[in-house]
C-alpha cells in the first residue's frame, strides 16, 4: 500500500511552480517573439526588479529541494514494492532525460528536466550518505554555485547567451528550428545558473525527507521556524545585493563589482528559499487550499511542461504573440493566467484520471505501480 501523501509537500511544489512560471514566461517569449513594441513603464521596472530580487534563483532551489525529497520517497516505495531501487531509479532518470529533450526542443530551451536527470546521476553515489554528510555536501556547493554565477556574469560580457534577432517566429516549426540552434548555449547557461544550486538542494531535500523535516514536532523544523524572521531578513538583504548587481548589467560597461555581486545570488537564495519553505508550511497548516491548486503540486511534471505549452501559445510568435506588447507587469498577469489555466486543466483531468498525463508516462517508463 502506498504511503499517504503529505499535503505540505504538494503545496511546496505548487508554490514553487507558480514562481517558476512567473520567472520563465518572459524568457519563453524572448526566444520566440519579435522585439518588444513598447517601452517599459515605471510599474514594469518595479515588477522586474521584484522578480529578480524575490523569485529569480530562489524558487528553483525550492523545487529542486522537493525533487531530492521525492528521491527519498522513491527509495521507500521501492522497498515497499520489494523491487530493486537502482533499476527503477535508472529508468526514471532515463525517462526524465527523454522528456526533457522533447520539452527543450518543442516547448522551452531553458528546460531543467535534462539537468535534473543528469544531477540525479551525480547524486546517486551519495544516496547512502547520512543526513549530516548530505547537509555538509550541500553547504559546500554554495560557494561553487556563487562562483558559477560570477562566471555566468563574466560570460554575459562576451555576448554569450544573448539572443540574436534571428528569424521571425510565426509558426510552430519556426520555433522548433530556432530552439534546435539555441538550446546548446542555453543549456550551458542553465547548468551554470541552476546546476550547483540544484545539486545542493537535492542533497538537502533528501536529508530533510529522511529526517522527517515536515513532521509537526521535528526539532530541525522547529529550529528553522523560530529563526525564520532573521533568515528571511538575511535572504532579503543578500538577494537585494544580487538584484542590484544584475541591474548593473544594464550599463554599457558593467563594473567588476556588478560581476562579483552576481555571486550573492545563490547565497541569498539559500536563506530566502528556506524562509519561503517555512512560510508555505505554516500557511499550509492553517489554510485549506483548493484541490485545483494542490493538484499542480501532485502532478508537478505535467504542471511544469503545461505552463510552457500554454505560456508559449499566449506570448510567442506562433501563438497569440502577446509577448512584444507586454512589459514585466503584463508578463506577471499572463503568468498568473497560465497558472489558473493549468489548475483548471488538472482539476478537470482528475475527474477521470488519478495522475497527470506525464506522471503516467514517467511511471510507465519507471515501472512503478
Amino acid at each position: 500500500m502506498a504511503a499517504p501523501r503529505n499535503p505540505e509537500v504538494d503545496l511546496l511544489r505548487s508554490f514553487a511552480l507558480v514562481g517558476i512560471c512567473i520567472v520563465n514566461l518572459p524568457v519563453v517569449a524572448i526566444y520566440d517573439a519579435p522585439e518588444p513594441l513598447r517601452a517599459p513603464t515605471g510599474l514594469d521596472e518595479i515588477v522586474y526588479f521584484a522578480n529578480v530580487w524575490l523569485l529569480e534563483g530562489k524558487v528553483f532551489p525550492l523545487f529542486a529541494f522537493m525533487f531530492g525529497w521525492g528521491i527519498a520517497g522513491q527509495q521507500a516505495a521501492a522497498a515497499r514494492d520489494g523491487v530493486a531501487f537502482s533499476g527503477r531509479y535508472a529508468r526514471r532518470l532515463a525517462g526524465l532525460l527523454g522528456l526533457g529533450v522533447l520539452h527543450a526542443l518543442f516547448v522551452y530551451t531553458g528546460d531543467i528536466l535534462v539537468l535534473y536527470a543528469l544531477l540525479g546521476l551525480l547524486v546517486w553515489p551519495v544516496l547512502g550518505w547520512s543526513g549530516r554528510r548530505l547537509v555538509r555536501l550541500a553547504l559546500a556547493m554554495v560557494p561553487v554555485a556563487a562562483l558559477a554565477y560570477v562566471g555566468l556574469g563574466a560570460l554575459y560580457l562576451t555576448g554569450f547567451g544573448e539572443i540574436g534577432d534571428g528569424p521571425e517566429i510565426t509558426t510552430f516549426l519556426d520555433a522548433v528550428a530556432y530552439r534546435q540552434l539555441d538550446w546548446p548555449s542555453t543549456f550551458c547557461v542553465v547548468v551554470l545558473f541552476n546546476g550547483p544550486a540544484a545539486f545542493a538542494a537535492f542533497c538537502l531535500g533528501l536529508a530533510g525527507a529522511r529526517a522527517g523535516l515536515l513532521g509537526q514536532d521535528n526539532a530541525c523544523y522547529l529550529w528553522l521556524r523560530r529563526r525564520s524572521v532573521p533568515i528571511a531578513l538575511a535572504g532579503l538583504g543578500i538577494s537585494l545585493g544580487y538584484a542590484l548587481a544584475e541591474a548593473g548589467f544594464e550599463a554599457d560597461t558593467p563594473s567588476t563589482l556588478a560581476i562579483v555581486g552576481m555571486g550573492l545570488g545563490p547565497i541569498g537564495a539559500l536563506f530566502l528559499s528556506t524562509a519561503y519553505l517555512v512560510a508555505i508550511v505554516e500557511l499550509a497548516r492553517r489554510v485549506r487550499f483548493p484541490q485545483a491548486f494542490v493538484a499542480t503540486g501532485q502532478n508537478s511534471l505535467t504542471t511544469y511542461v503545461l505552463q510552457g505549452v500554454i505560456g508559449g501559445a499566449l506570448v510567442s510568435g506562433y501563438g497569440l504573440a502577446l509577448g512584444p506588447h507586454l512589459g514585466s507587469a503584463g508578463y506577471l498577469a499572463v503568468a498568473l493566467l497560465v497558472v489558473l489555466l493549468t489548475m483548471l486543466f488538472l482539476r478537470v483531468w482528475q475527474i477521470w484520471f488519478r495522475r497527470g498525463p506525464l506522471e503516467e508516462v514517467l511511471r510507465a517508463i519507471t515501472g512503478s505501480r
